[in-house]
């Protein structure tokens, strides 16, 4: 052997790249829910119907503005589940890729909310996980022990897209506007 490398720089690892949606390296999962208009309005503030036209401007824009995936802010559910549950802080950007959809119905006037991630590297044993703190965490929802990586990129999809219809609610009520005003954050 004359030369030996072991990265070239093709795996994408902690970079953002199509090939982390077409070729996954981590756990490939959807997170959806049914959103019904009486709870939409006691909960968040807002119509399914109104909720729905604010993902609907939300992906348009996305897409004019050459945005990587549709999502509200995904990564910071990551972010925060992977610095919580001893996971890579740096693959978070990796991970980031995401789909949300939404599909409204007009006879039962409910929302169906769905948010793809192609590949979320976790892992629920050993290297931060191991960590007391991490581990506990990890234990806490349910996620530590061999093969419990599914539950834990399921419980990080399900998080994300809660913080998700809450915060298009919030775009979509005025709230988010509000909120920022009074605390002088524009």
């Amino acid at each position: 052997m004359i030369d030996f490398q072991i990265e070239g720089n093709m795996s994408s690892d902690k970079k953002l790249s199509w090939s982390n949606v077409t070729s996954p390296r981590g756990v490939q999962v959807m997170a959806w829910t049914i959103l019904d208009d009486e709870t939409s309005q006691a909960v968040l503030g807002i119509s399914c119907a109104r909720l729905h036209r604010a993902a609907t401007k939300a992906s348009h824009s996305a897409i004019r503005s050459g945005i990587f995936g549709n999502n509200i802010n995904t990564a910071n559910i990551l972010a925060a589940m992977f610095i919580a549950c001893g996971q890579d802080a740096g693959s978070v950007l990796e991970c980031g890729w995401s789909q949300l959809m939404t599909e409204y119905d007009e006879e039962t006037r409910e929302l169906t909310l769905s948010l793809f991630f192609p590949s979320i590297l976790v892992g629920s044993v050993g290297g931060g996980a191991a960590y007391p703190t991490q581990r506990e965490a990890l234990e806490l929802i349910g996620c530590f022990g061999e093969g419990r990586k599914w539950a834990l990129a399921e419980t990080i999809a399900a998080f994300a897209l809660a913080l998700e219809a809450s915060t298009l609610a919030a775009v979509g009520n005025g709230t988010f506007a509000e909120a920022h005003r009074k605390l002088a954050r524009l």
